[in-house]
């Protein structure tokens, strides 16, 4: 009787442990695991160091429903390689800012990245780019960063250990947006890099950016770790992007979130001589965008289908009923309520490159204020034309230090503007 006691003890042990391990570790469904409040975080602090990719979804939701099989396809495709989770939380949701479902977060080494995806093969090119390490080092060729696609960033130091290179490896691992980056410590492999870019090679520690398009290679001196980001931030970007579904990654994801949307049905010379001024003159706060108007009728192709009743979509929004029109889209400002942002359309002749600019520069002191933490007051403050020309003079600067503003507002106005 003890003996068997002792094992339906020893069952019903066996059977808790494993319900709390299932409430713990969590379970896989169609090899995506599935977590709740109770384990994500501990689930989130085991894959700390290869990361997971999550995707937060509603049962309500009806996109999440059609968009479940495909990332259960894409888990099958990485099983071994990258690891797949999904939940369904409001709260924890609310934590990670999720404001639309679904929504794909990468989770690693205290770094949240957010992945667009709307199939199983973005998903999977998702993953695999985000779960590379972030940082390769190179040690007889510069060939696999200037081979590779995509933007990238070589670091060239002396060795990995000065300050230079740690600060460049902090801001690496600070970095949320999908860059490759590489570090090198040899001379020979920074002047082969440099010839290969066409550029004269910069002095001490330096980073090399290149790009696959604009003017593609790009060098700054290393120095701190916060204008090391900035550089990468400002450079990334193409001067121009065109609005299309495949670009929605690059501008909804991207370091800026202030855009100029610039809507035509021909780009004539002068109107592209207009969209690079602007483009030039904001370079780093406002993010320019070329959309075309889309066709009226329907096309045959299924996708391309979709991605022009996208287009039409926007465009309607945007209230568009002639062109060209230039609209600035403040998504700073947008919200689980509006995650829209703002809308602001400019009135005056497109053709007149200074007011397009001028137009545009209140939105570029936005970005700016708001980037550096400014609360939404005070950043409307700080955006006033005549504010930032009375800035620019060092005496107006002195005077409104001793009238009270602080010394980082007047320093980060004459820096960015």
């Amino acid at each position: 009787a003890r003996t068997t006691m002792r094992s339906l003890l020893l069952r019903g042990g066996v059977a808790v442990a494993a319900l709390v391990a299932r409430a713990t570790l969590g379970i896989k469904e169609d090899g995506v695991l599935v977590l709740k409040a109770s384990n994500f975080e501990n689930h989130v602090n085991e894959h700390y160091a290869a990361g997971v990719m999550v995707l937060f979804y509603a049962e309500w939701c009806e996109h999440c429903a059609k968009f479940l099989p495909e990332y259960a396809a894409a888990a099958e495709e990485l099983a071994g390689e990258v690891t797949l989770a999904k939940i369904a939380d409001a709260d924890v949701a609310k934590q990670y800012d999720i404001s639309t479902y679904p929504s794909i977060r990468w989770l690693r080494q205290g770094r949240v990245v957010e992945a667009r995806a709307s199939e199983r093969g973005e998903v999977v090119r998702a993953a695999r780019r985000l779960s590379q390490d972030r940082c390769r080092v190179l040690t007889t060729s510069v060939d696999e960063a200037f081979d590779a696609r995509g933007v990238r960033v070589i670091g060239f130091f002396k060795s990995q250990k000065t300050k230079a290179a740690k600060a460049f490896l902090k801001a690496v691992d600070e970095f949320k947006y999908p860059v490759e980056f590489f570090i090198a410590a040899s001379p020979e492999l920074k002047a082969a890099a440099f010839e290969r870019a066409g550029l004269n090679e910069t002095a001490g520690p330096a980073m090399l950016l290149l790009k696959p398009y604009d003017e593609l290679y790009c060098a700054e001196a290393v120095v701190e770790k916060k204008k090391i980001a900035k550089f990468i931030e400002r450079e990334m970007m193409p001067k121009i992007v065109p609005f299309l579904p495949e670009y929605m990654d690059m501008i909804f994801s991207g370091p800026i979130q202030m855009h100029a949307i610039f809507a035509v049905d021909e780009l004539t010379d002068a109107l592209k001589a207009t969209l690079y001024a602007a483009a030039e003159a904001h370079r780093g706060k406002i993010l320019h965008l070329l959309m075309f108007r889309p066709a009226e009728d329907e096309l045959e192709d299924e996708n391309a289908e979709e991605a022009r009743r996208q287009m039409a979509g926007v465009w309607d929004f945007l209230g568009i009923e002639s062109t060209p029109a230039l609209i600035v889209s403040d998504m700073t400002v947008a919200t689980r309520d509006e995650p829209r942002g703002s809308q602001t359309k400019f009135e005056g002749d497109m053709l007149d490159q200074d007011a397009v600019i001028e137009f545009e520069r209140p939105f570029a002191a936005r970005h700016v204020a708001r980037k550096a933490g400014l609360d939404p007051k005070m950043s409307e403050i700080m955006a006033e034309p005549k504010l930032q020309e009375m800035l620019k003079d060092p005496k107006m600067g002195t005077m409104f230090q001793i009238m009270g503003m602080p010394k980082k507002y007047v320093d980060l106005y004459k820096d960015e503007l």
